[in-house]
């Protein structure tokens, strides 16, 4: 443990050196996104793309836009904004942090380093540099945010960054629903193969609907299955895409997973913990094929038959196919009461949401993470001082 402490104190020593002893020109460092549907092998290809020396790719932390409304208003920057900021920052995080993310005082140091220069702009590139502080950020030059909410607010997220590119990652609904249910299972949640194909649907059909609005050169549409069957080729459309240089070592992404998370899935707590490895275990294996198709020997034909009725159309623009044998479902007052259901959980209440001006956004995270926050940021910042 001692050993561990002292290599990720000259970790933070190397980082500091490089970034806080410098001011970072953040106008060229580019920011683009990638969009999904849980269990598609969005997390995957993030991880690929964070091999990349050119590149921070995060997985669902999406202060970028969070916290744009409240912070583009700000004109003079301040010791007590910054405060302000990097408390904000943990507020709106999804929970994630522990597994990529640095300390808040990497955060507030950064910050305070380019008081002078910063913009809302600014302070949002450089909380994503405090991702990962074992990689040297010197060569950076694209940032990545993989959000599975975005589609809520994605012509907003376009207006904002207008340089900003979106790579769209789908995976055969009826794979993408297995793997959903058993991960459900597994995991004693409620699991439902309507709601798996209602999402895989929704999510997908918006995107596309929304790209042709925002403009289709700004989209790439990658296929998991062409990711893990062929993933140099892939990755090299990708990196060709977001203007960046490939190297092979994104290839090599599990073993840098396995040396970069063994310290700190052991420094998260036990929830935390048996989240991350029920999640994320298959991203310290090398890339394989085994779960392409897996649905036509796990699933039951009717579950299958249910997701293809309710993603055909979609999933049919992507080039995927129904099986022979699938026989469409009939809609019947049950399945209407289903999808009316869902429809106003999983739609309805996210846009009114997503709908609600920032001030009522921020008073809700307030009553319900801010105590608790405030506690953990307090006794984090306290145990920094001993």
């Amino acid at each position: 443990m001692a050993y561990r402490s002292f290599t990720h104190s000259l970790a933070c020593i190397y980082f500091l050196y490089l970034f806080f002893g410098l001011i970072i020109n953040t106008q060229h460092i580019k920011l683009h996104f990638i969009l999904s549907t849980g269990r598609s092998g969005s997390t995957l290809l993030a991880n690929m793309l964070n091999m990349n020396e050119q590149v921070v790719s995060i997985s669902e932390e999406p202060f970028a836009y969070k916290l744009f409304p409240k912070y583009k208003k700000v004109k003079k920057w301040t010791p007590e904004v910054v405060k302000e900021f990097c408390y904000d920052f943990y507020l709106f995080s999804e929970g994630l942090l522990a597994a990529q993310f640095g300390t808040y005082q990497d955060l507030e140091t950064i910050l305070m380093e380019h008081l002078d220069y910063l913009d809302v702009y600014s302070a949002i590139k450089l909380a994503f540099l405090c991702f990962f502080p074992n990689k040297d950020k010197s060569n950076v030059t694209t940032l990545i945010e993989k959000e599975l909410k975005s589609l809520f607010f994605l012509e907003e997220l376009a207006a904002i960054y207008p340089d900003a590119r979106f790579i769209v990652l789908y995976r055969d609904p009826r794979d993408n629903a297995l793997t959903k249910w058993k991960r459900a299972t597994k995991g004693n949640r409620r699991a439902s193969y309507f709601k798996y194909g209602f999402v895989w649907n929704y999510t997908f059909s918006g995107i596309r609907e929304k790209a042709l609005k925002i403009g289709k050169a700004r989209f790439m549409h990658v296929k998991y299955e062409d990711l893990v069957s062929n993933p140099e080729d892939t990755l090299k459309q990708i990196c060709l895409f977001l203007e960046i240089r490939y190297n092979s070592v994104m290839l090599e992404h599990d073993a840098y997973f396995r040396s970069e998370m063994k310290d700190r899935v052991e420094n998260m707590d036990d929830k935390l913990k048996r989240q991350f490895r029920l999640f994320h275990q298959g991203l310290a294996q090398k890339v394989n094929t085994d779960k392409i198709g897996l649905w036509k020997s796990s699933m039951k034909p009717e579950d299958a038959n249910l997701v293809w009725t309710l993603s055909a159309n979609s999933a049919r623009e992507v080039g995927y196919l129904e099986d022979e044998d699938f026989k469409e479902i009939k809609w019947n007052p049950i399945l209407r009461f289903r999808q009316l259901y869902w429809t106003i959980r999983l739609v309805w209440f996210p846009k009114m949401y997503f709908a609600l001006p920032f001030s009522v956004k921020y008073a809700i995270k307030k009553v319900k993470y801010g105590y608790r926050l405030r506690n953990e940021t307090d006794k984090s910042n306290s145990d920094k001082l001993k």
